[in-house]
């Protein structure tokens, strides 16, 4: 199910940024250039949405879109709205929220699994973006399980 999920919302992304560009009265070259970035990024997206426990950089996948380092950021965040580390992280707090209502893992061992070293830093990220700490998620996720 979980690749079904990943799948669904890359479509979902894309169909976001068509729409998006076509309430505009723009060229045509400019749609055909749209549509060349957004089948260059669609393997890059799906290669991050697949790694995102291990170490991702610019590097690694500007040369999976063959792009410059600066050229890849430039367009990435032109298409995504967000930088790419905003992305991956947005990625693997996602997972992270999951993990965190949905299993019984410690907070560290989540932290981990989604591709974070250190542990506080995981929290201050999700504490700053969820505006929720991942232990009170666990703690609302355990007391919503509980029949009454």
């Amino acid at each position: 199910g979980y690749e079904l999920a990943v799948k669904s919302g890359l479509y979902r992304i894309v169909a976001l940024l068509m729409r998006g560009e076509l309430d505009r009265e723009q060229p045509e070259d400019y749609y055909r250039s749209r549509m060349k970035n957004l089948e260059r990024f669609t393997p890059v997206i799906q290669h991050i949405e697949a790694h995102y426990r291990e170490p991702i950089t610019v590097e690694k996948l500007s040369d999976h879109a063959g792009l410059s380092r600066f050229h890849f950021s430039r367009q990435f965040k032109e298409l995504t709205g967000r930088t790419l580390m905003e992305y991956v992280n947005g990625v693997r707090l996602n997972r992270a929220e999951y993990l965190l209502r949905n299993t019984g893992m410690s907070v560290s061992e989540i932290a981990f699994e989604c591709g974070f070293k250190d542990i506080y830093y995981f929290s201050r990220l999700f504490k700053r973006m969820r505006d929720v700490n991942p232990s009170d998620v666990r703690k609302k996720a355990m007391s919503d399980a509980v029949p009454t």
